[in-house]
């Protein structure tokens, strides 16, 4: 018998996804950058990006603004959505 789970197509990651946007903002002549958030053990210490719930990726030129990067079925944690709102009231743009 077959696993019915492992018939599904497997969701796409979004770092591929912050990739495509990337380049295509790229060829666009838009200035952006990937941002890295959180922390992440790595040999030899430790790397503290970002404070949790920033956006993937900064947007610098020509319009300033932040692109948080979901899957399909992705939904803004609430680090993210307490960043967002806190940009909105500072009148940030962001967009998902």
């Amino acid at each position: 018998m077959t696993n019915p789970r492992a018939l599904k197509p497997r969701e796409e990651r979004e770092a591929p996804i912050q990739k495509r946007i990337l380049d295509a903002l790229a060829m666009a002549g838009i200035w952006a950058i990937r941002i890295n958030s959180g922390g992440v053990v790595a040999r030899g210490g430790f790397f503290r990006g970002a404070p949790q719930g920033t956006p993937d990726i900064c947007v610098l030129a020509p319009v300033p603004g932040w692109l948080e990067v979901k899957r399909k079925t992705g939904t803004a944690r609430e680090s993210q959505a307490a960043w967002h709102e806190r940009a909105a009231r500072e009148g940030v743009r962001v967009a998902i």
